[in-house]
């Protein structure tokens, strides 16, 4: 059933979030083969806009509190169309860098050293460096609080407060390092942990945070099963470690949805069956299941409030990366009961199939 749903089409009235005292996500970078077509994605889809200047090959762009700034190979820099060649090689269209702004850009630099982690720029005057905490996704630092222009507002279409989360995808033996690394350099907490298993597969999952809950990582490892984790195949097909997905936090995820459908991107297909049960799992649904349906949105519930989600199926060339998007109506948590609902929707539409196919 298909529902003609009014979709958000100016939000002029809203106002940006203000700038944050403590840790959040500055910039992330996407760096892909060919600027036009990552351009045409965020302008023509994603409702992004011209943040301002960029160098050559790159291209800055925001929505709402979210920037990014998307980067090909520049004409005529040798160095730097290498580094971008090399790094598409082995990474496909990826994200190669995750900014953020932290109170004390020196302190983090010196954390990194003592963590074993790779100061690739040292703290200079300019308040800035670029650390790795692990080969695939570098960190660029900033102490300068980003400027937010008063009033300005919320563009139309696909609106977002901004990044309410990263997910990032390890190896399974160097997982618990790596996570200890990262909370040890940036002083974050665990907010949550998960094991995920069905009958054919294993994923287990660690939320860090700062004390703010503005910057909220999520790491993934993939585990044991009779089939290959959905987040090993990420690992091989990524070519190492990296980001998985990036989830927007928007005003109306059912209005964002329909927003993304109409423009050609495609929603990850959830099974009727997680329907069938949604309204038994979720007491007060925020909308009618029909219309949930329709958008292709998952609902939890937590003892804070709802959680709403939707993803994206992959977006480019590996079909690797993806794009999560979020609305909470007071809940904190991230999913678990729609990752454990979906999951034994999945596998019931599968029992189904293979029964029909004799």
């Amino acid at each position: 059933m298909t529902l003609d749903l009014p979709v958000i089409e100016d939000l002029t009235t809203t106002q940006m979030p203000p700038a944050q005292t403590g840790m959040d996500i500055r910039q992330i970078e996407l760096v892909g083969a060919d600027l036009e077509p990552l351009r045409s994605l965020f302008l023509d889809k994603l409702s992004f806009y011209d943040a301002g200047p960029a160098g050559p090959g790159t291209q800055v762009l925001r929505n709402g509190a979210a920037k990014f700034k998307l980067t090909a190979r520049p004409k005529g820099d040798a160095t730097a169309e290498q580094a971008e060649r090399l790094f598409v090689e082995r990474h496909g269209t990826a994200i190669r860098d995750l900014g953020f702004r932290v109170p004390n850009v020196a302190a983090v630099v010196e954390a990194t050293r003592r963590a074993g982690g790779r100061v690739i720029r040292d703290h200079d005057v300019t308040d800035t460096a670029i650390v790795e905490l692990y080969p695939g996704l570098t960190h660029s630092l900033s102490g300068v609080i980003p400027r937010v222009p008063a009033g300005e507002a919320i563009r139309s279409g696909f609106a977002a407060r901004g990044i309410d989360h990263v997910a990032i995808c390890l190896p399974e033996d160097d997982f618990e390092t790596v996570v200890k690394r990262y909370a040890d350099v940036f002083g974050l907490d665990v907010v949550h942990e998960e094991f995920v298993e069905t009958s054919t597969t294993a994923m287990n999952s660690v939320v860090l945070a700062d004390a703010q809950k503005h910057t909220k990582l999520v790491f993934m490892q993939p585990r044991d099963g009779q089939q290959k984790s959905q987040i090993q195949t990420f690992i091989e097909n990524h070519g190492g470690a990296g980001v998985q997905h990036v989830a927007f936090d928007v005003f109306d995820i059912v209005a964002a949805a329909r927003w993304l459908t109409a423009r050609g991107i495609e929603m990850l297909h959830v099974p009727d069956s997680y329907y069938e049960e949604l309204s038994d799992r979720v007491a007060h649904l925020p909308h009618p299941v029909e219309v949930l349906r329709d958008a292709q949105v998952l609902v939890d519930e937590d003892e804070s409030g709802l959680l709403l989600q939707a993803f994206t199926r992959p977006l480019f060339e590996r079909k690797t990366a993806f794009l999560e998007l979020v609305e909470r109506r007071g809940s904190t948590g991230f999913g678990s009961g729609n990752i454990r609902a979906l999951f034994r929707a999945v596998e019931r539409e599968m029992a189904s199939a293979k029964a029909d196919a004799g």
